[in-house]
């Protein structure tokens, strides 16, 4: 029997989860998705928000924002120092991001489903370059897509609900419009 100890910011002891069957059965319920089972399935729905919570961690911690403080014994990469999210959104420490748990909620849904949540990572190119020489000066411009390509097979929505909490492939926060001149 799988038990759900919830991560609600406060680092429970053995936290399993970003997200309480209650809040999933609301989030799906809230969306539609039909394919979430009714309340005869919650120890089934329990296992899989276990496994969801391990697979965002395991394919997208080590690109969360921020850090977890070292002195710490929790067992989730959340709740991690306060920061500054993608869309400029402050993201005080011991809270877990909405966009954390709806995401936990969409791979539980996945695993529902059968499908592989511990997919191999895309092997899509993933950094667009251009260069442009107009007379002696050059501009050569770098952009990071992260919203056009998947990271991992099917795993499209949960990239974009990630988006604020990660950095970029290439290390930084947003990644738009990396630029430089060449002489």
């Amino acid at each position: 029997m799988a038990t759900l100890i919830v991560e609600d910011g406060t680092k429970p002891v053995g936290a399993n989860s970003y997200v309480s069957l209650e809040a999933a059965d609301a989030y799906h319920a809230a969306y539609g998705n039909l394919d979430w089972p009714g309340d005869e399935s919650s120890e089934q729905k329990n296992q899989s928000l276990i496994l969801a919570t391990q697979s965002v961690d395991l394919l997208y911690g080590p690109r969360y924002l921020s850090f977890v403080y070292p002195d710490t014994h929790q067992s989730l990469l959340f709740p991690r120092a306060w920061f500054t999210d993608n869309n400029g959104i402050i993201v005080p420490e011991n809270t877990i991001p909405v966009c954390l748990i709806n995401a936990v909620c969409e791979v539980a849904l996945m695993n529902l489903q059968g499908i592989d949540i511990i997919p191999v990572e895309s092997s899509a190119n993933y950094i667009k370059a251009e260069s442009v020489k107009v007379g002696g000066v050059a501009i050569e411009q770098e952009y990071w897509l992260p919203k056009t390509q998947e990271s991992y097979e099917g795993f499209r929505k949960v990239d974009l609900l990630l988006y604020p909490i990660l950095k970029t492939k290439s290390g930084s926060s947003g990644g738009y419009g990396m630029w430089r001149l060449i002489p």
